[in-house]
């Protein structure tokens, strides 16, 4: 009986180490296809110009919305636009505004209340990435969209 158990744990530890050698194999071919799957979802050009673009829509939405020209605050500005359609500002000066933040950077701005659309540009986008934000102002609340163009 002495034998029996011996040989009973050698086919043991040979049945562990095919066990092992199995768990390295499967762990080896997972982190084989979770590399093969990173690296061709990443070759699409397009995603890291529409991810810069996005951040930097954001970002000028965001300067934009703080920014002060003459005393007023640039959502006053846009809401008296919408308020009392005065909106000579967006149209001479707000180009300006973006043709030196971002020079050639095709975009579009809408301007709109739940009622009406206040303001357009007259450029539209094919290929566009936008940032939405709201503006409070006048006991009314403003949708304001910049997209810019790719």
């Amino acid at each position: 009986m002495h034998k029996q158990g011996r040989i009973f744990k050698i086919k043991m530890k040979k049945a562990q180490t095919e066990m092992m050698g199995l768990v390295i194999l499967v762990l080896l071919i997972s982190l084989a296809g979770i590399f093969a799957i990173r690296f061709l979802l990443s070759s699409n050009t397009e995603v890291g110009p529409e991810i810069k673009l996005q951040t930097q829509a954001e970002n000028m939405q965001t300067s934009f919305l703080k920014l002060n020209i003459d005393g007023r605050s640039m959502s006053d500005l846009f809401s008296d636009c919408c308020m009392n359609n005065d909106c000579n500002f967006l149209s001479s000066t707000f180009p300006n505004l973006m043709n030196l933040t971002l020079p050639g950077q095709n975009y579009e701005l809408v301007l709109s209340t739940n009622s009406k659309s206040c303001y357009e540009t007259l450029k539209k986008c094919t290929k566009k990435v936008a940032s939405n934000g709201i503006i409070s102002g006048n006991n009314q609340v403003y949708s304001l969209q910049l997209s810019l163009c790719y």
